[in-house]
């Protein structure tokens, strides 16, 4: 198989790769039936320990879509929240402004508020010109991985929340995460 670099990803694959290079271990056997996972698939154990270990969740009609392709939204939510389940807990945004680490500016996208930003979030993510479309549920985890250098908008300004994510993406961002000394 080919490395396929612009290829999107899907939502197994991501969190194979996200269990592998933090040395996150998988379950043995599912949990119980899913309506959309055959417990003999390549994935199977992967996503079980997702599940197990809240990082996805069955949807309304008790779905995982593990073949669904994952968005960069989506991505940062499972990455920020397999670092903590490592033991590598990223820095917040918060932390991120008070020590510097992040510097921002208001692009007139209506993020800042009469006396300045909301949230850390809104201060980081100001820069990126579609940073009023990014979902609520991404947003804290874009900024997160914004701060800590793991994650970059296009070339448009954009972080492209709802876009899917590359395999040429997802080895960057393993990489970065992989490099990225956590104290």
């Amino acid at each position: 198989m080919l490395f396929s670099p612009q290829q999107a990803l899907t939502r197994a694959e991501f969190i194979k790769m996200l269990f592998s290079s933090l040395n996150l271990q998988k379950a043995p056997r599912p949990l119980g039936p899913i309506a959309d996972i055959n417990p003999d698939a390549w994935y199977a154990e992967w996503i079980y320990s997702a599940m197990i270990n809240g990082l996805v969740q069955p949807d309304m009609d008790g779905k995982i879509n593990p073949q669904q392709v994952l968005t960069r939204g989506e991505m940062a939510v499972l990455t920020e929240g397999a670092c903590s389940l490592a033991g590598r807990p990223l820095m917040t945004s918060d932390e991120a402004i008070s020590t510097g680490k992040v510097t921002f500016y208001n692009n007139g996208d209506g993020l800042a508020n009469g006396n300045g930003y909301d949230s850390a979030t809104d201060m980081i993510l100001s820069g990126f010109t579609d940073a009023l479309s990014i979902p609520s549920e991404y947003r804290g985890s874009l900024a997160v991985l914004i701060a800590n250098d793991l994650l970059n908008g296009n070339s448009y300004k954009q972080i492209g929340a709802q876009a899917a994510l590359t395999r040429a993406e997802a080895a960057v961002i393993i990489d970065r995460l992989l490099s990225l000394s956590i104290p």
